[in-house]
């Protein structure tokens, strides 16, 4: 394998100005820097990167915690930071965790590996191994009082997603104005017999969402219309809530807390026999990929992903380079499609 003599003596140059280089091409004629590139070219030299990083302090690295990997969502994050992060020369770590103590392991495998700095996305219970919601939360909490102080004690660089920390940057979706922009759609298009399908928590942006549904559902005079369905947090489970629902009665629209579960909503809907939106109206929550891909396509909100994605990477890199970084709000807005 060549080494960095090697290239210097291909370039004939010395291994300061190879050095340089490759560190800062900027303070290097251009001629000289063209001269080395190609014998690092036909050499097939690599630089060690991580010895690099090391001896700067930094092994260009980042990590992703997270769990629940496969929703839609947290995959449009990482696949957008990790675009981000190449282009400025990082590696991302992704760890998928579905318990605290899964979640206490990954972080202390990142500092371990001594990585730059981590972004925590929102963390969900597994829910098959922890039946009791409460519990669930609970062990979660448990774990960002583990991190937080972590975090203080030894200054590790790390934005939260939808999760306030004390002293840690935060990004966070308002789910409040997701719920706000979908009833005012559906108010618009002068729809009052609307049904809330929720996962079956009572907590955080679940319990917000329906707060926001009963509050406006009373402030327009629609009491006697507002109903409110339960169900597990998958495709399964929006499916079954709705086929329950339409043997007692029929909306006119139904409002699902995210698209998962109105994905199954829709499928149950089709095979009563009923159209949407012309018989039932259907709008979903997260604007995940899979909207454009089932029939109809769902109208939905889009929760500003991306802009998430990125805001975090750029916060976390800001924070790196020993710069602040406030706390914000993601704004989210309606991607109208075919189902509302």
């Amino acid at each position: 394998m060549a080494t960095i003599r090697d290239v210097a003596k291909e370039a004939r140059v010395s291994l300061m100005t190879v050095s340089r280089v490759i560190n800062n091409p900027g303070l290097v004629k251009q001629d000289t820097v063209d001269k080395v590139n190609k014998a690092i070219k036909k050499l097939g030299y690599r630089p060690n990167l991580l010895a690099k990083g090391l001896a700067k302090g930094k092994t260009k690295t980042i990590g992703i915690i997270l769990s629940n990997i496969r929703n839609q969502a947290y995959i449009d994050i990482i696949t957008t930071i990790e675009k981000e992060a190449y282009k400025k020369g990082f590696v991302v770590i992704n760890l998928d965790v579905s318990n605290s103590n899964e979640a206490k392991q990954a972080l202390n495998m990142l500092l371990g590996n001594k990585v730059d700095g981590i972004i925590i996305l929102p963390l969900e219970m597994d829910m098959s191994e922890q039946k009791d919601f409460m519990v669930a939360v609970r062990e979660t909490s448990k774990f960002y009082e583990y991190f937080k102080d972590i975090v203080h004690a030894d200054n590790i660089k790390a934005v939260t997603v939808s999760q306030k920390i004390e002293k840690v940057t935060n990004i966070d979706f308002d789910y409040y104005k997701q719920a706000e922009i979908t009833m005012n759609y559906l108010f618009e298009k002068e729809y009052k017999d609307i049904t809330f399908v929720n996962a079956n928590y009572k907590d955080g942006l679940w319990q917000t969402k329906e707060d926001v549904y009963i509050k406006m559902m009373n402030d327009k005079g629609l009491v006697e219309y507002i109903n409110i369905e339960y169900c597990n947090n998958n495709i399964n489970g929006g499916y079954d809530s709705m086929k329950s629902l339409l043997e007692k009665r029929i909306p006119k629209a139904v409002y699902c807390a995210n698209d998962i579960i109105a994905c199954g909503a829709i499928q149950a809907i089709l095979e009563k026999g009923y159209k949407i939106p012309n018989d039932i109206a259907v709008i979903g929550n997260d604007d995940m990929q899979l909207c454009n891909y089932i029939y109809p396509k769902l109208t939905s909100i889009n929760l500003g992903t991306k802009e998430v994605a990125d805001k975090a990477f750029k916060d976390l890199l800001r924070l790196i380079d020993g710069e602040s970084a406030e706390d914000s709000f993601m704004k989210p807005y309606l991607v109208e499609r075919k189902t509302a």
